[in-house]
């Protein structure tokens, strides 16, 4: 099992809004969890290989969500829920490369304007591919004999 949260951030000048306040430094934010099973370990471990949690090929069930932090009301965007196949390699004591693609369900909030109506909103599911890369720090948990 493991979980993840992320977020973006903004560099460099922004022009200050209309209000004369200074713009938002935080971006979009979000989480992910997931359950991640490692196959090939006995393998690895013939092969001399580093084995055990975060090291080795994966299949996994993912599930993320993402957030505006500039919308206040309603600041969900969308969710996932996906499988994924993946491979993941330690980078000295605390490094961790991960590498996957997969696919699945998005639920997604769209907003519109119609008409002489206020902003609304409507939910929609469709179909998410997915593809990643991502460099962590993380320690082990579990000793590697």
């Amino acid at each position: 099992m493991y979980g993840n949260a992320f977020s973006g951030f903004f560099l460099g000048p922004n022009p200050r809004r209309s209000d004369g306040s200074s713009p938002y430094i935080l971006g979009d934010f979000g989480f992910d969890a997931g359950v991640r099973y490692y196959y090939g370990q006995e393998k690895r471990r013939r092969q001399g290989r580093v084995t055990g949690p975060f090291a080795g090929n994966y299949l996994a069930l993912q599930s993320t969500s993402l957030f505006n932090s500039h919308y206040v009301d309603s600041p969900y965007r969308y969710s996932t829920l996906t499988l994924l196949w993946g491979m993941q390699r330690r980078i000295g004591k605390y490094g961790l490369f991960d590498a996957y693609v997969g696919a699945g369900l998005a639920r997604e909030r769209l907003y519109y304007t119609g008409g002489f109506s206020p902003a609304s909103s409507r939910i929609r599911t469709s179909f998410a591919p997915e593809i990643g890369i991502k460099f962590s720090l993380g320690s082990r948990l579990t000793s590697n004999k």
